[in-house]
């Protein structure tokens, strides 16, 4: 028996970890694309300024491809047996019959298929009424056949309400669309947690003078100094010793690099 892949177990912590995955793979396409590039431009000339801006444009147009393209497309069709085997379905067929931009908007379809029943389910930032339509249009949008003229006709229109009710459905998103509710929650959240710290903070300094006064067991306050004052001092050495290794370090691969280039220009000359 097969099972469909339906959601994440910890929100966070998995999209976080998709999120570092992807970006790891943009850092890496852009690695390629320096490699290829970095000796055709002055560091201090338009072109290099231009390539900058590029590259960081570039960088997050990679990561949220990625999970477009490639995670919504093999999560929605991730299903897994008993025994830990896992199948992968994909709907594009290997006719070339598909184009590029029709695979792109599959691949957003169902990522955003998959993440706004689990969004909503998470963190209730939809409405009542807004949450059953979300469903509604996600259900219909994931019957979707992008084979056929009619379904990518009726895609373009759903897509701009799934891209709302998945901008909509974020964390705490109540509060940019100014709900009051929202905003009063949020500000008591920021008054306690504003308290406690404020409380601990106290807490601390009040254990010293309990024990300056002989109340308590615990570290006086001007031991306390002594302490974390030579503690700071050990690590300011520390500091500065692995300071003068990193510089160390730097000035040797320099040289390595100097010399790298040297045998480089002897090869391409040969």
């Amino acid at each position: 028996m097969m099972i469909r892949v339906r959601s994440f177990v910890d929100q966070d912590e998995c999209r976080d970890a998709v999120a570092r995955i992807c970006g790891r793979f943009a850092a890496d396409a852009l690695s390629l694309i320096d490699k290829s590039t970095a000796q055709e431009f002055d560091p201090n000339s338009e072109a290099a300024e231009a390539y900058r801006e590029f590259r960081e444009w570039l960088g997050p147009e990679l990561s949220m491809l990625a999970q477009s393209v490639v995670v919504g497309p093999v999560l929605g069709g991730m299903s897994m047996d008993e025994s830990g085997y896992v199948y992968i379905q994909s709907d594009f067929s290997s006719d070339g019959k598909h184009t590029d931009e029709i695979m792109t908007k599959a691949g957003r379809l169902a990522w955003l298929c998959s993440e706004i029943p689990s969004l909503v389910d998470a963190y209730h930032q939809l409405y009542e009424d807004e949450e059953v339509q979300a469903l509604k249009d996600c259900e219909e949008a994931d019957a979707l056949n992008l084979a056929e003229e009619a379904d990518i006709k009726r895609c373009d229109e759903l897509m701009p309400k799934l891209e709302q009710w998945y901008m909509y459905a974020q964390p705490g998103f109540r509060i940019y669309r100014g709900d009051e509710e929202a905003e009063k929650a949020l500000s008591d959240m920021i008054a306690r947690a504003k308290d406690k710290l404020r409380a601990e903070l106290q807490k601390r300094v009040d254990d010293y003078r309990a024990a300056d006064r002989g109340e308590s067991s615990g570290e006086k306050s001007l031991e306390a100094i002594e302490r974390l004052t030579k503690k700071l001092t050990e690590l300011d050495r520390e500091i500065s010793s692995k300071a003068r290794e990193v510089s160390d370090l730097t000035r040797e691969r320099n040289t390595v690099l100097d010399e790298l280039e040297f045998a480089e220009e002897a090869y391409d000359a040969s």
